[in-house]
C-alpha cells in the first residue's frame, strides 16, 4: 500500500467560528477569516511529512520551545 503523505500547517490569529448560514445551505461550525486563508497557503507550501508554521505561530510557541527551525536552531 502507498505511504500516507501528510502535509501540516499552523497559523496563529483570530477567526470567527460558529454556525453560518440558514436553511439547507447552513454550515455547522464554519471557521472564516484571513487566518484560514493564510493557513491554507501554508498547507499548500508544505512538503509531504512537513509542518509549516507561520511567523505568528513561531513567536507564540517560542517561549515554550515546542518548535524548532528546520535548521535545528
Amino acid at each position: 500500500a502507498p505511504a500516507l503523505a501528510v502535509r501540516l500547517a499552523a497559523h496563529t490569529d483570530q477567526v470567527m467560528a460558529g454556525d453560518l448560514g440558514d436553511g439547507p445551505a447552513r454550515e455547522a461550525m464554519a471557521v472564516i477569516g484571513a487566518a484560514t486563508n493564510v493557513a491554507g497557503r501554508l498547507h499548500q507550501a508544505a512538503a509531504p511529512g512537513q509542518l509549516v508554521a507561520s511567523g505568528a505561530t513561531w513567536r507564540a510557541a517560542r517561549p515554550t520551545r515546542r518548535l524548532r527551525r528546520a535548521c535545528g536552531t
